[in-house]
């Protein structure tokens, strides 16, 4: 997402709210009311099928590219919107400007939960699936968008496909914010009411309690808020309670003493990859050292892996610097510190 200042997210979302008709939104947008028409009366997808992190599939709804460069535009503008009326919960595909002195994402979301006694978390299944067009059309009618109703069923049909967002859009992140704000205000009061702190990441609903009491039966209430009070559907593997004595994480990072950090797994994954890299490399010195696209790719992933771990770790933790040295080492090496070759030296072997 383009980096702007305050100033200029301010201006974006001002410029939506003096929205108002389809001709008003064409010249907001740059295009023919005409052309935007046509572009909402046939939006093209193109779906497809990537690996999840647990062994499953997730499905892509990819808009057709003149669909998804008017989306684009229209995201820049529903993210100035939403800067203007974010609710206070959510840390998930909001926008951070240059100047924001406290800029929300997955780290800080985490750290609001630090020091917690006793921690909740509840995730919404198919989140964006679960934002249909009448979510949607709610929440464009209602303030401050309000929009005329011509104009109102032009987004709609720009933004939703098969009856609810789709997985691929570029709009559909800040749709699902915009659409969850009053969801978000009612649950902030429910955890106010009880002493706890709710925060939200996309589909991850986190609620934490620091001294007040907490006990398991309050998942159950939450569940049951969320399910038979707001109608969205919860996923029935990704509920957790945690007690004192548990390790507690949000958004798959965890709560560790006074800090944030990563898993376990996460550590185990990076070590192996590492492992594996500089056996891979022994083996592409003792070939000639020849030009090979997978090796390339393969590091590719453990600069991505480092990169979210200098992230969450800060460039200057001895664990996330111990695993940069092995991998500078291990791209750096010549192949006179390697000894002799044999089929071993293949990392199947080890």
């Amino acid at each position: 997402m383009n980096k702007r200042h305050t100033s200029e997210w301010r201006r974006l979302g001002e410029d939506l709210l003096q929205t108002r008709t389809p001709d008003d939104l064409s010249r907001l947008l740059g295009i023919t009311t005409a052309r935007l028409a046509d572009t909402a009366e046939a939006p093209a997808y193109a779906t497809f099928y990537v690996d999840k992190r647990n062994g499953g599939k997730r499905l892509i709804e990819d808009p057709a590219p003149p669909l998804k460069a008017l989306q684009r535009r229209l995201n820049d503008l529903l993210q100035g919107l939403y800067w203007l009326e974010r609710s206070e919960a959510a840390y998930g595909f909001v926008v951070n400007p240059l100047d924001d002195p406290h800029p929300r994402h997955i780290v800080t979301h985490a750290e609001r939960h630090l020091g917690c006694r006793r921690l909740i978390n509840v995730d919404l299944e198919g989140f964006f699936h679960q934002i249909d067009n009448d979510r949607v059309r709610k929440t464009l009618l209602a303030p401050p968008l309000q929009l005329e109703a011509e104009a109102v069923e032009l987004l709609v049909a720009l933004t939703t496909w098969k009856g609810r967002l789709p997985m691929g859009a570029p709009t559909s992140p800040v749709l699902s914010n915009l659409a969850f704000r009053d969801e978000d205000l009612y649950l902030t009061r429910f955890a106010r009411d009880r002493g706890w702190l709710y925060t939200r990441y996309a589909d991850d609903l986190t609620f934490s309690s620091r001294n007040q009491d907490m006990e398991p039966h309050h998942l159950h209430e939450i569940v049951q808020h969320l399910e038979d009070g707001l109608k969205y559907t919860v996923h029935p593997e990704k509920r957790r309670y945690s007690d004192d004595g548990d390790i507690k994480s949000v958004t798959r990072l965890v709560l560790e003493g006074n800090q944030v950090t990563l898993p376990e797994e996460y550590f185990h994954q990076l070590d192996e990859t590492l492992n594996d890299l500089s056996s891979a490399r022994r083996v592409h010195h003792r070939m000639g050292g020849r030009h090979t696209l997978w090796l390339e790719d393969y590091n590719a992933r453990i600069e991505g892996l480092l990169s979210y771990a200098r992230y969450v770790l800060d460039e200057r933790d001895p664990v996330y610097m111990d695993l940069k040295r092995r991998y500078d080492d291990a791209n750096q090496a010549s192949p006179d510190d390697f000894g002799a070759y044999t089929w071993f030296d293949f990392p199947y072997f080890e």
